[in-house]
């Protein structure tokens, strides 16, 4: 005869068993839902502070990003944000991250802001003359499955040669 508690423990890891399944079929079924965003980031203005050591830039932009296509049951939230791209004499690849939001629901992801300013310093030397990339780049995090990484919505600038603004 088996105890309570080994009856117990039976049908605790068969709900476990049962769930682990569950987790795996909902990760496979979001392989097959396709989702496409409208994304359009715009630079505004430009605010170069060069000095001798670091040049200091603040930036303003426009977004317009409607991402409400990749909330489905398995979305948790969208991790949102706007990155800045550009070459320098010691790295090929330097990116900063001007702006983020985390979105956890389906209407506010239809994001339209406007003169939105960098909420993070934007610092390096090699800024003056410099062509930079601005894009809206996103991670979907799911309740089950795996992270997946996007990026849309180019807009390039020269930076200036001097000092800008006040």
């Amino acid at each position: 005869m088996y105890s309570p508690l080994q009856r117990l423990n039976q049908v605790f890891m068969f709900s476990v068993s049962l769930l682990a399944v569950l987790a795996v079929v909902a990760n496979f079924l979001s392989l097959f839902q396709e989702s496409k965003a409208s994304v359009d980031v715009t630079f505004n203005n430009i605010i170069l502070n060069p000095n001798p050591h670091i040049d200091e830039a603040y930036v303003q932009f426009d977004i317009n990003a409607d991402l409400r296509s990749f909330f489905t049951w398995n979305t948790k939230q969208l991790f949102v944000y706007v990155v800045a791209e550009y070459k320098t004499d010691n790295a090929v690849r330097n990116e900063v991250v001007l702006w983020d939001d985390i979105i956890t629901n389906e209407p506010n992801s239809l994001i339209n802001k406007k003169e939105v300013h960098s909420e993070y310093r934007f610092k390096d030397k090699g800024l003056r003359s410099n062509n930079i990339t601005l894009s809206l780049q996103w991670n979907l995090l799911p309740h089950s499955g795996v992270l997946s990484f996007f990026t849309q919505g180019a807009d390039s600038r020269i930076f200036p040669s001097h000092k800008t603004g006040n």
